[in-house]
């Protein structure tokens, strides 16, 4: 008797434990929240199956990876670059060219004086416009561009990229009037036969890697990560 009690008293003890966790789980399972789900079937590009679905409180809708990526695309392209010019370049290379060639304000030589003046109006020309070290296609910074903005201290102002120069076409430009003035004249020919257009030729445009990237940077940061409110209600 006393062995079939203690049978009865250790399955019962196990009858316990095994109610006491299954109750445990069940109570667990109905505190603890569950995954939310979608109660609606939908699928992308079909018509709404189901009764109206209406919002019950303000909520953002937020942009895909791939917008945000396409508009900061937009605004790297909509940037015009920035290039420093440096206005003590003419005036320096007016002034050897001046030197070089020997013309001084009490020169004799009216044809000299003349051809002098036909090359300084060229050369100032071309450093007005702009001269960059290379041509327009091969800046990556220029790709797709049709102005930069010319930087002198604080002062900017928008250029059209097809009126600058670069040192090589600024280099034809200069020997085809030294050309056309040595045609007109033998003793002018003579006069201009040692002369190097390439030494009064040099980039007075520079990239200005640094502002053009503060601009990029600040209109990045305008990029809003949602497009519109849906209301509560609606």
């Amino acid at each position: 008797m006393n062995d079939f009690q203690k049978m009865i008293n250790s399955y019962a003890l196990i009858f316990y434990w095994v109610f006491l966790f299954g109750a445990s789980t069940v109570l667990l399972y109905l505190i603890l929240p569950g995954e939310p789900k979608f109660k609606y079937e939908y699928q992308k590009g079909f018509p709404w199956q189901h009764e109206n679905l209406v919002a019950p409180f303000d909520f953002a809708i937020s942009k895909s990876e791939a917008e945000i990526a396409d508009e900061k695309a937009e605004i790297l392209q909509a940037v015009v670059p920035y290039f420093t010019f440096d206005t003590t370049l003419l005036k320096k290379n007016i002034s050897k060219l001046a030197t070089d060639l020997n013309i001084s304000d009490n020169s004799a030589d009216p044809l000299k004086i003349k051809a002098f003046s036909t090359l300084k109006r060229n050369l100032t020309e071309t450093y007005s416009a702009g001269i960059l070290q290379r041509s327009v296609d091969s800046y990556d910074e220029l790709r797709g561009k049709t102005e930069i903005k010319k930087r002198v201290g604080a002062n900017v102002t928008d250029i059209s990229v097809s009126n600058l120069f670069s040192e090589k076409t600024t280099y034809n430009k200069i020997n085809d009037v030294v050309h056309e003035l040595s045609r007109a004249n033998q003793s002018i020919k003579e006069w201009l036969r040692e002369f190097s257009p390439e030494k009064y030729i040099v980039a007075n445009l520079e990239f200005d890697k640094a502002t053009t990237d503060k601009e990029i940077a600040e209109n990045a940061a305008k990029i809003s990560p949602t497009r519109g409110m849906v209301q509560a209600g609606e």
